[in-house]
């Protein structure tokens, strides 16, 4: 069955409830850290083909560290095949009051019962112990895609950044999910508009929205990075243009 998140938070409640334990310990905001952390994406940018990377940090203990980490991996091809995207945009402009306000509304769409069926579709093909604040990194690619997306073609990118949370992971999906959003918000398969106009006292209120649809096909992670000063994790992402 299809699972509807309604936010980036119940998305992470899920993917915490299969990782949380006792082993954790805290993310230190040092240089020591971004800097390993970003070698770590540095080096994942520059593979080649469709991998999908998992990290488990902060976990202490080795043997759950690799669990998550496979679990995260897994994870991730699972959006790569499934994702789908609602996103509503309100505007509400109210001359009364000289106001604008702007709402984002959106949900991802995935089934999360087929996590099984997409890892054994899927090959292990490296395991890091990174130690401290970072744990496992695990790398995993396809014995046989699902489907063929180019190397080149009309494809549409967009970042997403987002705050960091306590797992690492949970901040490159929280990323990942921002940049789909994006991706989204400019290439939606159904797009509509509606608009409510009325006059309250001789004035004028209008408000409006727009909701974006879109399955995202291919939706595929390019890079991630780290910026120690703003404490942000930044997603580039990219899906094949609906145009």
């Amino acid at each position: 069955m299809k699972k509807i998140l309604a936010s980036i938070l119940i998305l992470t409640l899920i993917l915490l409830s299969s990782c949380t334990t006792q082993e954790e310990a805290p993310l230190y905001n040092t240089p020591d850290f971004a800097n390993a952390i970003n070698r770590i994406f540095d080096d994942y940018e520059e593979l080649d083909g469709q991998v999908f990377i998992g990290i488990s940090g902060p976990y202490k203990d080795q043997d759950l560290a690799y669990k998550a980490a496979t679990r995260n991996a897994y994870q991730m091809a699972l959006f790569y095949e499934d994702l789908s995207m609602k996103v509503d945009v309100n505007l509400d402009v109210n001359t009364a009051l000289d106001r604008e306000s702007f709402r984002l509304y959106s949900n991802a769409t995935y089934d999360e019962d087929r996590l099984v069926e997409v890892a054994g579709r899927l090959d292990i093909v490296d395991i890091q112990w990174a130690g401290g604040d970072i744990g496992a990194v695990v790398l995993a690619q396809y014995i046989d895609p699902p489907f063929d997306i180019p190397e080149e073609g009309n494809f549409i990118y967009a970042d997403g950044v987002v705050l960091k949370y306590h797992f690492i992971q949970d901040s490159m999906f929280a990323a990942a999910y921002a940049a789909a959003v994006n991706l989204a918000m400019t290439s939606s398969d159904v797009t509509t508009v509606s608009e409510d106009i009325i006059t309250i006292n001789d004035q004028l209120i209008t408000k409006s929205q727009q909701v974006n649809l879109s399955d995202l096909d291919g939706f595929e992670i390019v890079s991630y990075s780290y910026d120690p000063k703003t404490d942000n994790y930044t997603c580039t992402a990219r899906a094949l243009s609906k145009n």
